[in-house]
């Protein structure tokens, strides 16, 4: 990874410090910009940008495609905090934010959280 780095453009490392969010639904044709002309390093997905698990991964594989050109992978992310900010498709389970397990001060609380999530 270190040799591809040293290869990018100053505008192409420039580009790879921003991680973007798109504020629209169906906001592929705005990826799509971003990623080929200004060669962003990732992605930030809100819930406004599908409407269920089924869009959220065409979403995710679209720009896994239309990134497939350049030499870096693009990080993907979404602001998921758990609790009351949920940002995921109904479809995933939505744990209690970290805040609020961190209140019991109990590990097995975070344990049993961890192993909801996969």
């Amino acid at each position: 990874m270190e040799e591809k780095i040293k290869q990018l453009s100053i505008e192409e490392k420039v580009g790879q410090m921003f991680i973007i969010g798109i504020n629209k639904t169906n906001p592929i044709s705005l990826i799509k910009e971003y990623i080929s002309r200004d060669k962003v390093g990732g992605i930030l997905l809100y819930k406004k940008n599908y409407k269920n698990q089924e869009e959220l991964v065409k979403l995710v594989n679209s720009i896994k495609e239309i990134n497939a050109k350049n030499p870096i992978p693009i990080f993907i992310a979404t602001d998921q905090e758990g609790g009351r900010v949920n940002r995921m498709p109904k479809e995933f389970l939505n744990l209690p934010s970290a805040y609020r397990l961190a209140q019991y001060q109990e590990e097995d609380l975070v344990e049993q959280a961890r192993r909801n999530c996969g």
